[in-house]
């Protein structure tokens, strides 16, 4: 069984890798006493609360109408960001540019300019030159630098290149890499980590010796570096020229601030052609590294060495342990890294990144792409050399255009601070039929000369660099063959909507307007005498007022050309890795945001919390302004532009109490005022108790019979359109049942201890459950369920009853997992199942999942179903594995109507980290009748 597991998971991983009011109380009235957060503040701009009745912490999520995925943003307006697009090699020392270049890349929008300083060059020749490696020329870095600074440019400077003389290993007879050197896995090829490396990539000698010349490593003012540390010399040797106020800005008479104030310590550093030490090596070089530039200059700022990922997926991870769980010893400032040619999976090292990053207390280090493209396969230098259509990472010179605004517009959804393109002119690349630029090199050049012909990506990157400015991310849409990424634009108070095709089938996007008219932008490829480059076209849009939108607002609709770029080098490989050509829709926001106060039980106890939440699709929410009245009276004000969404309040028996909120947005518009109670709730004695009744696959229950027992036993309540329920209760121990026509029924009830108020789930089973024992209830249960593999148990730790099964707890079937080469564990818990045949049936359990892991370590839980031999993975390998409360999961088994089938749910651990799975309630049937789809639903157990 792990061994078709295995195999699976090599598929997957093979196609993944190619793939306040101010202060006020209630007002005072006969018989009430409702003081609510005395303290509470007057302005939007005071974000600090005090009093013992105090909202709870944190903004909660604002709620949701539209399909999207939000981003979680305090409803505050940000402040402006700085200018983020760069470039790779617009000068470089040994080839300075000249102001043709100059200006091509200021007109394209950059304002970065990453370059290498080559330590064995320096160490050769000094900081101008000459060197004779790896062949014989100048180099000048203090020109690059002084015109750099001229053309208003900020660069970033990467320290690298062990000099031969200092190396502790390699081979000075192999060249040493140049950062422009693209060596991406195409078959045939011999990978640079097969090979024999360079000294320049090897860890310099004395690099554990103590940074200081006092014997420490522990900077302070006045200290001077360790001689016999030769990293340290040339680091505090290099800042010491080019700092603000250094020896080069003295020279130049440059004024405060005027210098190189970013340096990235490597590159590529989990690439075995760059740095062919361990990991403990390179962490010893970033600190040396950090605490030298810190000394030098205090306001520098590091980068780590830019990562590449394919070669050495876990590197940062392994690095990260390096610092004990300490994250002042992680030495940078900012992660940078690279990725290339697709934009989906440059976005999943993104989350891999920050979720990594997160679980070792650095969630707020910046990250910066540093480097990314696509060389094109359909232009000049590449035609000349016969690169065909499908060469693996590669595309046509509209897909690379389409890449530039799709791969920006991820990252700076994922809150990239920083984006660099690789490159502006195609240089020399990585080798000479790669064509990487935005645009064609100039003649004279030593490497494929032409005329400078502009690619349609200098204008996609022009549009990208003018468009995505001063962003908040607002929202997304990833669904129906397309997506959208939304952001908020503060300058000129404008929602930017990036849109494209993610498939090979053209379709239509229909957006919800957030004013009167749009413009529409997006690059046209077209024809010229020097051949095919690209203009932006723009168009003004009015959307079209349609019925089911709000009074005042529209749609526009939008044909999205299909994708077409599938050069992943994988046979048979039907994704996509660039999406069809995108559009910009810009739009003003003016229109007001919606917003609500969330539903309120019918009755409540003295103390009771209030939430209101709202949706701004065009700029996002700003402040709230929130009323109340009591027993049906006027309006009071409770909260004036605050950033809440939540407070708690104190109420006397016998009045009821309404609530209403009105929001406005970060552009500045306001809902009207409200009219009447949104949500209204009487004060009675006791605690209140809520709670929804759902079906099989996550849905409501209408008219469900909810029978409670225990301290103080009530009449059955009946649950509403919503699937909602309430009562009022004494503190106590109770059980709480759920029935309904045309459902079926669990034995067991659900058991809760109620002391304050609190949100109850109950779940119905489908009326003819072809699962025995789904509830692992009474003694019978090991004879409905096998279990092939490991010890599993029964635990008391149960969603409902007394009882769920609980794998990974004991001991586990002993096996070699492929994925990481490591022994590990198998647990297996199994039943032999007829799925109905007459309507579509859903596998349906609840799971909660407790492990140590805050990063996938090779622990998960998978659900199989096995059928004539074959596995099929409902849930495969590797996404189950963070902890999670009781989640509800439904999954489709209409392939399998009127088979029979083994139902398997599977813990594997390949890993030292602890992982368990616990099951209850699982079913197999139609969740009710006459059939209706719900999506998989997240519960929380309250």
């Amino acid at each position: 069984m792990l061994r078709k597991t295995i195999i699976s998971a090599i598929i997957l991983i093979l196609a993944a890798m190619v793939w306040g009011a101010g202060g006020r109380s209630f007002a005072s009235q006969p018989a009430v006493s409702f003081p609510i957060a005395e303290d509470l503040l007057t302005e939007a701009k005071e974000r600090a609360w005090s009093g013992d009745l105090r909202p709870s912490q944190g903004p909660t999520p604002s709620r949701t109408y539209f399909p999207l995925i939000r981003k979680n943003y305090p409803a505050v307006i940000s402040t402006p960001t700085l200018e983020n697009f760069g470039l790779c090699f617009i000068s470089a020392a040994e080839n300075l540019a000249d102001e043709t270049r100059y200006a091509g890349a200021l007109e394209a929008g950059a304002r970065w300019d990453r370059w290498p300083l080559y330590w064995y060059w320096v160490d050769e020749g000094g900081y101008v030159g000459p060197h004779t490696q790896p062949r014989p020329g100048y180099h000048d870095y203090d020109t690059l630098a002084i015109q750099d600074i001229a053309h208003g440019l900020s660069p970033i400077a990467i320290l690298l290149g062990t000099p031969d003389q200092r190396a502790t290993g390699g081979s000075p007879s192999v060249p040493p890499p140049r950062v422009q050197d693209k060596v991406f896995p195409v078959p045939g090829r011999v990978m640079p980590q097969q090979a024999e490396v360079s000294t320049a990539a090897s860890p310099p000698i004395g690099l554990f010796e103590p940074i200081f010349a006092d014997g420490s490593d522990d900077p302070a003012p006045g200290k001077t570096v360790n001689q016999a540390n030769p990293w340290a010399v040339f680091v505090s040797n290099t800042v010491q020229r080019y700092k603000p106020g250094g020896v080069l800005a003295q020279a130049q008479g440059w004024g405060d601030g005027v210098g190189i104030r970013h340096w990235e310590i490597w590159n590529e550093p989990d690439l075995h052609q760059f740095w062919s030490g361990t990991v403990k090596d390179y962490y010893r070089l970033l600190e040396v590294g950090y605490k030298t530039i810190k000394l030098a200059d205090p306001e520098a700022t590091v980068l780590l060495g830019a990562l590449a990922f394919y070669e050495k997926p876990n590197w940062l991870s392994d690095l990260l342990k390096q610092t004990g769980g300490d994250p002042a010893k992680a030495y940078f400032d900012v992660f940078s890294f690279h990725y290339y040619w697709s934009i989906y999976l440059t976005e999943h090292w993104l989350r891999e990144t920050r979720s990594t990053l997160s679980a070792n207390g650095l969630s707020h280090v910046p990250i910066w792409i540093t480097e990314s493209g696509v060389p094109v396969w359909d232009d000049f230098p590449a035609t000349a050399y016969g690169v065909p259509p499908d060469s693996p990472y590669r595309g046509t010179m509209e897909e690379q255009a389409a890449y530039v605004i799709q791969n920006a517009a991820l990252a700076f959804y994922h809150d990239v601070e920083r984006y660099y393109h690789f490159m502006l002119h195609d240089d020399c690349g990585n080798e000479l039929p790669d064509a990487w630029g935005l645009r064609q090199n100039f003649t004279p050049h030593v490497c494929n000369p032409a005329q400078g012909k502009r690619r349609p990506s200098f204008a996609a990157y022009q549009l990208a660099a003018e468009q995505f400015r001063d962003l908040t991310p607002l929202w997304r849409v990833k669904k129906g063959g397309q997506d959208q990424v939304a952001f908020y634009r503060a300058d000129d108070q404008s929602r930017v909507l990036a849109l494209w095709a993610t498939g090979g089938v053209t379709v239509t996007a229909t957006v919800n307007a957030t004013g009167d008219t749009g413009q529409l932008y997006w690059i046209e490829p077209i024809s010229s005498p020097l051949g095919t480059t690209g203009i932006t076209r723009t168009l003004t849009l009015t959307p079209t007022l349609v019925l089911s939108v709000s009074e005042g607002t529209g749609v526009y609709t939008l044909t999205l050309p299909r994708a077409t770029n599938r050069n992943s080098g994988l046979p048979g490989d039907t994704n996509y890795y660039i999406g069809g050509r995108p559009y910009l829709l810009v739009e003003r926001d003016t229109l007001p945001p919606t917003s609500g106060v969330e539903p309120l039980p019918p009755t409540s106890a003295p103390g009771f919390v209030v939430r209101w939440g709202g949706e701004d699709l065009g700029s996002d929410i700003a402040s709230y302004d929130v009323f109340y009245n009591v027993n049906g009276g006027p309006f009071t004000t409770w909260f004036t532009e605050t950033v809440r969404t939540s407070a708690s309040c104190a109420g006397s028996v016998g009045f009821t109490y309404g609530f209403a909120v009105r929001a406005r947005d970060r552009a500045g518009n306001v809902e009207p005022m409200p009219t009447a109670p949104q949500a209204s709730t009487l004060v009675v004695a006791g605690v209140p108790v809520s709670g929804t009744v759902m079906d099989a696959d996550g849905g409501a229950v209408v008219g469900a019979t909810v029978t409670i027992s225990g301290t103080n036993t009530l009449d059955d309540v009946t649950s509403d359109e919503g699937g909602l329920w309430s009562a009022t209760l004494q503190a106590g121990d109770y059980a709480f049942y759920a029935r309904a026509p045309g459902y079926g029924t669990w034995p067991a009830p659900r058991y809760v201890t109620v002391s304050e108020t609190i949100h109850i789930t109950l779940t119905l089973s489908p009326p003819l459950n072809a699962v025995a024992a789904g509830d692992f209830e009474g003694p019978n249960v090991w004879e409905a369920w096998a279990r092939p593999n490991g010890e599993i148990s029964l635990s008391p730790e149960a969603f409902d009853g007394q009882a769920a099964a609980l794998l990974g707890s004991g001991v586990g079937w002993p096996v070699v997992c492929v994925q990481n080469g490591q022994p590990g564990e198998l647990w297996t818990l199994k039943q032999t199942v007829s799925v109905p045949q007459g309507y579509p049936s859903t596998l349906s359990f609840l799971s909660a999942i407790s492990t140590t892991q805050t990063a996938f370590d090779y622990a998960w839980l998978e659900v199989v179903i096995l059928h004539d031999g074959q596995p099929h993975y409902l849930v495969p390998w590797g996404e189950r594995w963070r902890a999670s409360e009781w989640t509800l999961t439904s999954l489709d088994l209409s392939a399998w109507r009127g088979q029979t089938v083994d139902v398997l749910f599977q813990v594997v651990r390949c890993s030292t980290q602890s992982f368990t799975a616990t099951l209850d309630r699982v079913s197999v049937g139609s969740a009710r009748l006459p059939y209706k789809v719900f999506a998989p639903l997240i519960m929380k157990a309250w």
